[in-house]
């Protein structure tokens, strides 16, 4: 056996013996000779008190199984500790541990920590980059919506205008119609001519040529009227 314990600390290392002669399960033993070797020092016999330091942890589902509870003082060395478990009736025992310094378990616990901590940061960047790769389709998507309303936009002003060009023409042409039907009118005998006057009842804003019924101009025998 090799496993880790923590200097100066108090724990339960779990043993099992066996019999010497026909290598079963051996149960019921109480008070096994107990030996420790600190790292480079010599064999020290253990004191064993049933249910204090030694424990059988179950005769019936576990044969053979025992704990040895190690105080702080056994654990108080650095270095391998070697354990030594034996019965006049049981095979021996022989457990090897490596007591290591506080704050070796504590850098590797904080490793430990760190790397929990830098893989919850790595799972929180992906769930961001993930989450701006999302806003991005939709700005995106966004962009695509305003082209598409601009272009709309710009259809309409281009209706817009068309319409406000014929309404422009529409007016011209209901004024010269309120004009003609208002306005100072004059018939010129010089020039066979009719003549629509402005507002001003001076400028002139149309003109028409007078012919009579030979499509002769004429003046006096008029029958029909064409715009110049």
């Amino acid at each position: 056996m090799d496993t880790e314990i923590l200097q100066s600390a108090s724990i339960r290392i779990p043993v099992r013996l066996l019999d010497s002669t026909t290598y079963a399960s051996k149960t019921g033993i109480t008070a096994p000779t107990v030996y420790l070797q600190k790292y480079g020092g010599a064999s020290t016999a253990m004191t064993i008190i049933h249910n204090t330091n030694w424990f059988e942890v179950d005769a019936t589902n576990m044969p053979g199984v025992y704990n040895l509870l190690l105080s702080t003082t056994n654990t108080d060395t650095v270095g391998w500790l070697i354990v030594s478990v034996k019965d006049a009736t049981s095979d021996h025992f022989i457990g090897v541990f490596n007591v290591v310094a506080a704050t070796s378990v504590t850098v590797n616990t904080n490793l430990g920590t760190l790397n929990s901590t830098t893989s919850d940061l790595n799972t929180t960047v992906n769930t961001n980059d993930a989450a701006i790769t999302q806003l991005q389709n939709t700005v995106s998507t966004l962009d695509s919506n305003i082209t598409t309303l601009n272009s709309n936009v710009g259809t309409l002003t281009t209706a817009v205008n068309g319409m406000s060009t014929s309404f422009s023409g529409f007016a011209t042409d209901m004024s010269l119609l309120r004009k003609a039907a208002m306005n100072r009118t004059k018939i010129i005998p010089a020039t066979n001519a009719f003549v629509i006057f402005d507002d001003d009842g001076i400028t002139a804003v149309k003109e028409f040529k007078l012919y009579d019924n030979t499509g002769s101009l004429s003046s006096t025998n008029i029958y029909e009227r064409r715009p110049q």
